[in-house]
């Protein structure tokens, strides 16, 4: 690499990462491949550079670490990086074991990922320990929260308090996947059946936090208590709760679509935005307003759409209501699929 160049790699990483190199960067710099893309460089096609930091297949790396990938032990490094790729961990463990890397040492980093690869779940629902202060205090605060588990199989995660203290199972710590911490407390009974039907609990705890994530506590509660009285009816309750949000997602997708812009076509007639209302077109020319609140609007225009049921709440449009302008901005949009209404429902 050239002088220039050389000179001009090491200030753009100093400037866009506020001084990682405070000292001159390694001699490897200088036989590295450098490509500037805007404000983005790229060293040697993997490693690149903004003003957010340092990142690797889109995993970022702290500074100290980078400098290992470009100094003396950079086999050692790579070899580090890859391991910590292939496996599943929460993105703060994940920044840990690099700068165990950084501050204590590549061979001290090489013993937590055996570790971290010893206990992982591998796709089967296990138990782990939660931190109590969280991972990301784990270095000031390195004590585990004996009164409450997770379990994960490295992708859905749940996080349970029990009403008793688990000091004696030495489980190993979560470091595999974000949880969500479960209103529910686990008592005595709860917890024998858990421990034997672990994987399906797991399931459906994971399942109800995710259908219910806007529901109060107590709701929650109430449904994940039902699995260990009443199976059948905890299965139906999660079934109708989840018909009920995919159907407030269609709802959703469809208002969407139509707010922007999109004219939506049935067998009897159009949809459209004119602010600030969604407007219903009919075929034999009948121009109404959807008069609804937020909810009830969404709910009523997909009854129209998908079952063609009309809202009895829909207000028909007169040169009054809503005015002669907003009307003709009506048929100025929906001659794009129907010129000929456009005569028809002028007032």
């Amino acid at each position: 690499m050239e002088k220039k160049q050389f000179e001009k790699a090491y200030k753009m990483v100093n400037l866009l990462v506020g001084g990682a190199f405070e000292k001159q960067p390694s001699e490897t710099l200088t036989t590295a491949k450098l490509l500037f893309i805007g404000n983005r460089l790229v060293i040697n096609d993997k490693i690149e550079v903004t003003n957010n930091g340092y990142s690797i297949n889109r995993i970022a790396v702290p500074q100290g670490f980078v400098q290992l990938l470009l100094g003396d032990k950079q086999h050692e490094a790579w070899r580090l990086f890859f391991k910590i790729k292939k496996t599943p961990l929460h993105f703060t463990a994940r920044e840990m074991i690099f700068n165990i890397a950084v501050n204590k040492g590549l061979a001290a980093a090489e013993r937590i990922m055996t570790l971290v690869k010893l206990h992982a779940p591998n796709g089967q629902t296990r138990f782990y320990a939660e931190a109590k202060y969280g991972l990301c205090n784990l270095s000031r605060h390195a004590l585990i929260d004996e009164s409450a588990f997770t379990l994960t199989d490295g992708i859905k995660a749940v996080t349970f308090k029990t009403s008793f203290g688990l000091p004696d199972l030495n489980l190993p710590l979560n470091v595999y996947a974000s949880s969500q911490l479960c209103p529910l407390l686990i008592d005595g009974a709860r917890w024998n059946i858990i421990r034997d039907q672990t994987s399906e609990f797991l399931a459906f705890a994971a399942d109800v936090m995710a259908t219910f994530e806007h529901a109060m506590n107590e709701t929650v509660q109430a449904v994940i208590d039902k699995f260990f009285t009443d199976r059948q009816q905890s299965k139906k309750i999660l079934e109708k709760a989840n018909d009920k949000k995919a159907m407030r997602g269609e709802e959703n997708d469809l208002y969407r679509r139509i707010l922007n812009n999109e004219i939506i076509e049935t067998k009897t007639g159009f949809f459209l935005w004119r602010w600030p209302y969604v407007f219903y077109v009919a075929r034999t020319g009948e121009a109404y307003v959807f008069d609804h609140k937020s909810e009830a609007k969404r709910h009523a225009i997909m009854r129209a759409v998908k079952n063609g049921k009309m809202s009895t709440k829909m207000r028909q449009c007169t040169a009054n209501f809503p005015g002669e302008q907003i009307i003709r901005d009506v048929c100025k949009k929906l001659a794009e699929k129907a010129p000929e209404l456009a005569p028809i429902i002028l007032p």
